[in-house]
């Protein structure tokens, strides 16, 4: 079971060794629903919500993942048990992956994976829009051949190829979005990707998508002992999560459907 407190004023804290979420009705009362500790799995907090420490302490008992995030979804930060999942081998062996073929090979899996996504998207979009059969084939036609240019790219480290796979990667983003918006009612489309802020109601329900995403994905490769800021081709800004960005390719799909 999830927790998504997002009501403003909304306070989670502790009774009788449960969770209890209060909040204050318009009429002037106030709501208390209790939760099991055993139940819960995650805990996700908005901004203009609060929970108190014993909230914390019993979640961290029970392996109950906090994460704190925007009202528009993206992660804000999370609240971890002290000790680490795992020994220092896992991301000793992820920095040398980084650095070699291993990387490589990986970073191409995800990007093919994610563009495969896409392809299979559209062809379920074209089976329901006969009136659209051309501009699909051709979009289809065009994200295929740049598959195929991922695909044959070959070099000792990501870092060698790391532009050419952004920018492969970038076109196919493009003319994805270009088909989702085409096929969508004239009162939804949108002009290309928006984040902050979203320009449009498809991109504000996106970007909302991306960010539970993003915070699930991050929880998988802590819990995995890999190491959310070591990614191989996201470049290593200060305080990104390159490997999230890197290792959430394959899975924007369930957002994007």
């Amino acid at each position: 079971m999830q927790l998504h407190i997002n009501t403003y004023g909304t306070y989670v804290h502790v009774c009788d060794q449960m969770f209890e979420v209060r909040r204050r009705l318009d009429s002037g009362e106030v709501e208390k629903k209790p939760f099991s500790a055993q139940k819960v799995t995650h805990i996700i907090m908005t901004t203009g919500t609060s929970l108190s420490a014993d909230a914390i302490k019993l979640a961290m008992i029970h392996n109950v993942d906090i994460v704190f995030v925007e009202q528009s979804g993206d992660p804000i930060g999370r609240v971890w048990h002290a000790k680490l999942g795992s020994t220092t081998r896992i991301r000793k062996r992820q920095l040398q992956a980084s650095l070699s073929v291993v990387g490589v090979s990986w970073v191409k899996t995800w990007l093919l994976t994610k563009m495969d996504n896409q392809l299979q998207f559209i062809k379920d979009l074209k089976k329901h829009r006969p009136q659209h059969a051309d501009f699909l084939a051709d979009k289809l036609t065009r994200i295929e051949a740049l598959c195929v240019s991922v695909n044959t790219l070959e070099a000792p480290q990501v870092a060698a190829i790391a532009e050419t796979l952004r920018g492969l990667e970038g076109t196919a983003g493009r003319l994805y979005f270009e088909t989702l918006s085409y096929v969508l009612p004239k009162e939804y489309q949108f002009s290309g990707r928006s984040t902050r802020p979203a320009r449009d109601a498809f991109n504000a329900f996106l970007n909302y998508a991306y960010g539970i995403l993003y915070g699930k994905v991050e929880k998988a490769l802590m819990v995995a002992g890999v190491d959310p800021y070591l990614g191989f081709l996201h470049r290593d800004d200060y305080n990104q999560l390159s490997m999230v960005f890197d290792f959430i390719e394959p899975y924007r799909i369930y957002a994007m459907r």
